[in-house]
């Protein structure tokens, strides 16, 4: 997909798209149209923590900061997954829509932030 190339293909990351083609920012319109929706697939804690391991591992993969995606997610839910989770995630705004996530301070010292 050509959208998803352009989000992630000059980095050489992982993608910080969904199929749509591109993040956005934290404050994007329609984000609180959906902000009472269980984010995790409605399985409860069990696939809350599910994906919090696969963000957490994604990031993990790339010093602890970078570039996020879900399967099947748009833009839209996982920036409002990360975004109630600031004490696991920190949302970094990036060029246009896009955005990078890092993990959040883990008792010492700052998260590092994602490669440029």
């Amino acid at each position: 997909d050509a959208d998803r190339e352009s989000a992630s293909g000059s980095e050489g990351q992982a993608g910080d798209a969904d199929e749509d083609g591109a993040a956005q920012d934290p404050g994007t319109s329609g984000e609180a149209a959906d902000d009472g929706a269980d984010d995790a697939g409605g399985d409860g804690g069990d696939a809350e923590s599910a994906v919090v391991a696969k963000l957490v591992h994604q990031l993990e993969r790339q010093g602890g900061a970078g570039k996020v995606w879900m399967d099947g997610w748009s833009s839209t839910r996982l920036r409002r997954f990360l975004r109630r989770r600031p004490g696991v995630f920190v949302m970094q705004p990036r060029q246009g829509r896009r955005f990078t996530v890092r993990l959040a301070e883990r008792g010492g010292g700052p998260a590092p932030t994602p490669k440029q």
